[in-house]
């Protein structure tokens, strides 16, 4: 604290030595850090895509809720999981696998609950799976939602309307 501009080229003592020292230590711990973030994502972002292209929804959920479940792993999930993410996931398996769609849905409908979007999935994985009444609500939650979002671009909102209305009519 005593320390003048430039301690280090000036005083050439134990405390300026030690306070350098204290200063690289820090220094590394922190810039390591990205690193191994960085290799902890890569692992789940492919366990997580191995899992999304075999249908297996829920074992993902799960592997999210043990391996990524630390306080530090919020940032990870919030990249490889998200409303955008899961419809998309969703869209891919509707046709080969509704049932699988349908959770990708739901699971989307979870963490956004206010996304016309992820209802006007959840309504489209629904009909594929052959849930009719399902189908209609959530079609129907998407246009409710659709007049309140002022978060999406026109384009957006027109192909998720012309969604929504083809599945109710």
């Amino acid at each position: 604290p005593l320390g003048r501009h430039g301690f280090d080229a000036y005083d050439d003592n134990e405390q300026s030595r030690d306070v350098i020292a204290a200063t690289v230590a820090f220094l590394k711990s922190r810039l390591s850090r990205p690193s191994e973030f960085a290799a902890k994502r890569a692992r789940a972002a492919g366990e997580l895509q191995a899992l999304f292209a075999e249908g297996k929804i829920e074992a993902a959920r799960e592997f999210v809720r043990t391996a990524l479940s630390t306080p530090g792993d919020k940032a990870i999930t919030a990249v490889l999981v998200s409303e955008a993410r899961l419809t998309s996931e969703g869209n891919s398996l509707r046709v080969s696998n509704p049932t699988a769609a349908v959770a990708a849905y739901e699971w989307a409908v979870e963490l956004s609950p206010l996304s016309p979007n992820a209802h006007s999935g959840l309504a489209a994985g629904y009909e594929a799976a052959g849930q009719k009444d399902q189908a209609i609500a959530e079609a129907k939650k998407a246009l409710d939602l659709l007049e309140k979002a002022a978060d999406l671009s026109e384009n957006w909102k027109k192909m998720i309307r012309e969604a929504a209305t083809a599945l109710l009519e």
